[in-house]
């Protein structure tokens, strides 16, 4: 079945956007409306960072959210085939310099990132764009033959992908050799009691420290990249530097600051960000040790949501 699978996409993935977005229009205004995929999810989701929105708001945030969606489907699908022509058309670095002149004096670098706009595009274009080794974190695939076939084609343009339980092992053996770039995804729900906690779109939210106590351990570099959809399937990436001075900075300041950048960004175009998941399914827990809650997070009773 795996074999068929992967063959299929390989078939699809060939077929050019023109053919491939009106199947994203029958997702979304077929297939949605009689299946609503984690519609509650969702609407639970936009309710709790924007109670200043209507019910009405909310609700068409969520099909704006979902016409997005079927179309990120869409493009990870191409994303097997996509040449590097295409993807440089279609994600434009505006200001690649921030990492590599860091790269050039031998500083490595982390891009921290967020489930926004096409997050696997962003990555494959600074892959193909930048001059030194790079690896992005990721979550293997249960099933072997995909997990393969998803890394052979994600590191056609010279960037490789890492597991999460190998990053650090990776960042171990590779530190004092020549300078790189690993990126991570920094939005996803660490377990409520080794999170940070602090305000996150209007909720009290667990974020991983992992880029920070990284930063802080082997003195690199820490890059915020943000994507700013332009028109349908093309994208400007721009970056901007946390901090290059990661061991002079306290405790839970790195982690502040990639989360408000992602938070701004998410709110100036809240449709793109991915609202499917169950960020906010944890209470902050009792007794949790002080440096684990940030200084500007006053604890709520409303932390949690019901799905």
């Amino acid at each position: 079945m795996s074999s068929i699978g992967i063959f299929f996409i390989k078939v699809i993935s060939k077929l050019p956007f023109g053919v491939l977005y009106p199947f994203s229009w029958l997702l979304t205004n077929v297939i949605f409306k009689i299946i609503p995929y984690r519609r509650r999810v969702i609407e639970a989701n936009l309710a709790g960072a924007f109670p200043e929105k209507s019910k009405k708001e909310i609700v068409s945030l969520r099909k704006k959210f979902y016409s997005f969606f079927n179309d990120l489907v869409v493009e990870a699908v191409k994303s097997f085939s996509i040449s590097k022509k295409e993807l440089q058309k279609r994600i434009q670095f505006v200001n690649m310099e921030v990492a590599e002149d860091y790269l050039k004096k031998g500083k490595s670098v982390i891009i921290v990132m967020g489930h926004y706009g096409n997050w696997e595009w962003a990555w494959l274009g600074y892959a193909l764009n930048s001059r030194h080794a790079c690896a992005g974190v990721y979550k293997p695939l249960h099933n072997k033959k995909f997990d393969d076939y998803f890394l052979k084609s994600r590191a056609r343009f010279g960037g490789k992908l890492i597991s999460m339980k190998t990053t650090h092992e990776y960042v171990n053996k590779n530190i004092n050799k020549k300078p790189f770039t690993i990126g991570l995804i920094s939005d996803q729900t660490p377990s409520p009691k080794k999170g940070y906690w602090l305000n996150f779109m209007n909720r009290g939210t667990p974020v991983f420290l992992g880029v920070e106590m990284m930063a802080r351990q082997h003195d690199m570099v820490v890059i915020f990249l943000s994507l700013s959809p332009q028109k349908r399937g093309h994208y400007h990436a721009k970056m901007k530097l946390i901090t290059d001075t990661p061991k002079k900075t306290p405790l839970g300041w790195i982690t502040e600051q990639h989360t408000k950048l992602m938070e701004k960004t998410i709110k100036n175009k809240p449709q793109f960000w991915l609202w499917t998941h169950k960020r906010w399914k944890h209470k902050i827990p009792e007794h949790l040790k002080t440096n684990r809650i940030s200084k500007n997070y006053p604890p709520s009773k409303e932390d949690k949501i019901d799905y």
